[in-house]
């Protein structure tokens, strides 16, 4: 029981730092809101969805036996959710990923 514990605690904690590496980079972009392109705001809005998702999914997981399974679906969507989100914008070409042209 104790093991299971651990596991969720470290679980959990992944999500977290996950979501701190994350939010480093994205609420920087909403100082400078007035300056981005329509598409580089939507891409800034899923990204700050998808954070609060990793936040909410560890916060389940640290409640107790009965929210485990629904932190780890959760915070699963909200990866999910930010990998398309980069996925959609490099392609797209709203995310830059080559250098000075």
């Amino acid at each position: 029981m104790i093991q299971k514990a651990i596991i969720r605690g470290i679980v959990a904690l992944v999500l977290l730092l996950g979501a701190l590496l994350l939010a480093s980079g994205t609420y920087g972009n909403f100082e400078r809101w007035q300056s981005l392109s329509g598409g580089f705001r939507a891409v800034n809005i899923l990204f700050a969805a998808g954070i609060a998702g990793l936040v909410l999914g560890a916060a389940l997981l640290l409640i107790g036996e009965g929210w485990r399974r629904r932190g780890l679906l959760t915070g699963g969507a909200a990866a999910a959710l930010i990998g398309v989100t980069v996925t959609w914008g490099v392609l797209s070409g709203v995310i830059p990923c080559g250098g000075p042209s």
